[in-house]
């Protein structure tokens, strides 16, 4: 990310992550603290387990992988199709499979409680409050430890809020960044 980043030319940036990307999203603001306006960040890994449910690695099972991604939304309707297909085909990757365990595990090492406190950066926490993966009271203890947050717990929503209720979390990145000056 951080190279992603330099190779760009990127400064004053928002840095927005899901899940384990809210870790590494933390992880470079932490690192490159000027170079990062903001941070945004949803149902975010870095002080709680993420589970690791061996049964999503039953890779040659679609219906198992789409049970898997389902349940991590609240709404079961949401992920369409072309979200389920993609998400079974990079799984049958060999490669892809193994990354994303090692991936995992390596979050779930990782507890970032005392690095949490030194991020100053205006960050926006965004949390389903049907989220199963890293529930609400998480979102309240990232709030917590994050000294410049502001938390918005959403109805209705599961780990996703991105792809549950876009148009909300829109909305509140819109506001945020009025709030921010960006």
């Amino acid at each position: 990310l951080g190279e992603f980043i330099n190779d760009l030319h990127l400064d004053d940036i928002v840095i927005i992550g899901s899940s384990m990307g809210g870790g590494i999203a933390m992880i470079h603001t932490l690192r490159n603290p000027s170079k990062v306006k903001a941070m945004i960040l949803c149902g975010s890994s870095g002080i709680s387990n993420i589970p690791l449910t061996s049964g999503f690695f039953k890779r040659k099972n679609y219906e198992n992988i789409k049970i898997q991604t389902q349940n991590i939304f609240h709404n079961k309707l949401v992920p369409p199709d072309e979200m389920m297909e993609e998400i079974y085909n990079l799984i049958l990757s060999y490669e892809n499979a193994i990354r994303a365990i090692r991936l995992t595990k390596s979050v779930r090492k990782y507890k970032m409680h005392s690095d949490i406190k030194q991020i100053k950066t205006p960050t926006l926490l965004i949390w389903g409050k049907n989220d199963p993966i890293t529930p609400p009271e998480i979102g309240v203890e990232f709030h917590q430890l994050l000294p410049n947050s502001v938390l918005y717990c959403l109805d209705n929503c599961g780990h996703v809020p991105t792809q549950e209720k876009p148009a909300e979390v829109i909305e509140l990145i819109k506001s945020f960044f009025k709030k921010i000056s960006f």
